[in-house]
């Protein structure tokens, strides 16, 4: 049987526009030719990793930006740039209220300490979780196993109690190999039919 509900963050309850900052950055980048500069963009992903799972801060962040692009940051400007992604799914939000009053919901979500003081500030949907397990605080990352256990550990249940949702495929079969029940979030309609077929959760929107 259910008895907690663990959310990902990015990509169910936020639209990511990562384009948006990639077209921003562009006129930093306006002296890199355009083949090289995708070519960067194309290699940050060990930089953000090193961010998003705690290895590195908000300050290191900006200085191995700054090394791989060759330029020197603003670091006030570069934060406006860096969370000028998102748009809220309020349709998520609104099924987020009424199952927190049912079911104790959770956050598990491979984020950043830039993104989370920014994203504490402008929503208030955060007050429907009864706990939060962040990637750059506990030094981990979906889809590694330990970060579930430690999800399941803070909502002091077990494994095979906890349905987690998730937009990342990869994320949700990492979640089912340890016996996690699990949804892969693709869109509303999908999500609301999976959690009356499969889970008998009737939402009310």
């Amino acid at each position: 049987m259910i008895e907690i509900l663990i959310f990902d963050l990015g990509g169910v309850f936020l639209h990511l526009h990562i384009q948006r900052i990639q077209q921003r950055l562009d006129r930093w980048l306006s002296h890199i030719e355009p083949k090289d500069r995708q070519q960067k963009y194309d290699t940050l992903k060990p930089i953000q990793t090193a961010y998003e799972s705690g290895h590195i801060g908000t300050f290191g962040f900006i200085q191995q930006l700054e090394r791989h692009f060759e330029i020197e940051i603003n670091a006030l400007l570069f934060k406006n740039i860096w969370q000028d992604m998102f748009t809220v799914n309020h349709s998520m939000v609104n099924v987020l209220s009424d199952l927190s009053n049912r079911y104790p919901c959770h956050l598990l979500s491979n984020t950043n300490a830039l993104h989370m003081t920014y994203l504490y500030q402008k929503y208030d949907f955060f007050k429907y979780f009864k706990a939060q397990t962040l990637s750059y605080e506990v030094g981990l990352l979906k889809p590694d196993i330990k970060i579930y256990k430690l999800a399941a550990k803070a909502a002091d249940t077990e494994i095979d109690a906890c349905l987690f949702i998730d937009d990342n495929a990869n994320n949700v079969e990492a979640a089912r190999s340890i016996g996690m029940q699990a949804i892969h979030y693709t869109d509303m309609k999908s999500f609301l039919n999976e959690m009356i077929r499969d889970y008998a959760i009737d939402l009310q929107l």
